[in-house]
């Protein structure tokens, strides 16, 4: 019995021992037999308690390396290699996926465009329909109440001719007989339009190149440019007619013209406002007789060739039809007379008409 309550003691303060190790590090029984008649006492077995340092934070003896397998370790690395390298040809591939369908999508998108421009160009009007829709515009305008400028400029005329002329060569017809006032025709200027040439008039220099000077540019202030060109301009005309106009002449004849506008500006002071615009649209039309001497085929503007000579509309755009004219715009003065053909080209061109519907 003795015995027994020591034994129970023993095991009491292993307990407490255990217990106050607990928070330090865990407690390492070694059990061993004492010698019999140790002391007198009978054999017994006697415990020791000592303690064994664990790691911080931890009540427990744990190893992170207990019962690792190193090949294990060496598969799941090799194992992570290989699921990497799949990971990244998947991703390639999908990138070639997304790139193809980028490209199916362009094709897509471009086949599209194509598509939108044929059924555009199936719908639309062509460039020449533009053309030929604009110019039946134009004809229109020139036909029906076209502004005077216009007119007198000679554009609504040459509308009207081009029309005419075109009715005229698909349909085989001609319109009716329209009379012209025979004192028209000296009023009319034309020009062939090639290159080279401008739609300058020679008005003024007809009659072997008189020239009719305004009032205003009759003071005596204008008296010393005015005979120095009067007397060039016959000489250039008629050296124009021979076919034999030289430099010196005609460089004369634009020099005096460019003095007299020096002039002009310089005695502006002196002149009413009506006066001076009077003066200066005949020096500049001056200016624009000159230049004409220098074209190629100024003589034609002088020796009669292009002169109207006809009686009627229709034998009047036969003669422009054949040299190649058309008109060129109207001479200071000679505007009643533009708009007097005007309204005898849209009498032939209604009556040519006419006859096409028929």
């Amino acid at each position: 019995m003795y015995t027994t309550i020591r034994q129970a003691l023993a095991a009491s303060i292993v307990g407490l021992i255990a217990l106050s190790w607990t928070a330090v590090a865990p407690a390492q029984a070694v059990f061993r037999s004492a010698p019999q008649g140790y002391y007198g006492v009978p054999g017994r077995t006697q415990t020791i308690v000592r303690p064994v340092a664990v790691p911080v934070g931890g009540g427990f003896n744990y190893s992170p390396f207990y019962g690792a397998d190193p090949y294990g370790g060496y598969l799941r690395g090799t194992a992570d290699v290989i699921n990497a390298q799949g990971n990244y040809l998947m991703q390639v591939e999908q990138a070639y996926m997304a790139s193809e369908q980028v490209k199916q999508a362009k094709l897509d998108t471009r086949r599209k465009r194509l598509d939108e421009y044929l059924y555009e160009k199936s719908v639309l009007p062509t460039l020449e329909q533009q053309r030929d829709e604009e110019q039946r515009q134009q004809y229109l305008r020139s036909r029906n109440n076209p502004p005077q400028t216009e007119i007198w400029s000679g554009k609504a005329l040459n509308d009207l001719l081009l029309a005419i002329v075109k009715t005229q060569t698909d349909t085989g017809l001609h319109g009716p007989a329209v009379p012209l006032d025979y004192e028209m025709l000296p009023h009319l200027n034309f020009t062939s339009g090639a290159p080279g040439t401008t739609d300058n008039n020679a008005s003024m220099l007809r009659d072997g190149g008189k020239l009719r000077w305004p009032f205003p540019l009759q003071r005596p202030a204008f008296t010393k440019q005015r005979a120095e060109i009067d007397k060039l301009t016959a000489q250039a005309v008629k050296m124009t007619i021979d076919g034999n106009l030289d430099f010196q002449t005609l460089d004369g004849l634009s020099k005096n013209v460019d003095q007299l506008r020096r002039d002009l500006k310089a005695n502006v002071a002196d002149m009413g406002a009506n006066e001076y615009i009077q003066s200066v649209k005949y020096v500049n039309q001056l200016s624009d007789n000159v230049k004409l001497l220098s074209q190629p085929n100024a003589a034609n503007y002088l020796n009669g060739k292009w002169e109207a000579k006809a009686v009627s509309v229709g034998e009047l755009i036969e003669q422009m039809t054949k040299q190649g004219l058309r008109f060129a715009p109207a001479a200071a003065g000679d505007e009643s007379y533009y708009n007097s053909l005007h309204r005898s080209l849209a009498d032939y061109d209604a009556g040519l008409a006419r006859l096409v519907r028929r």
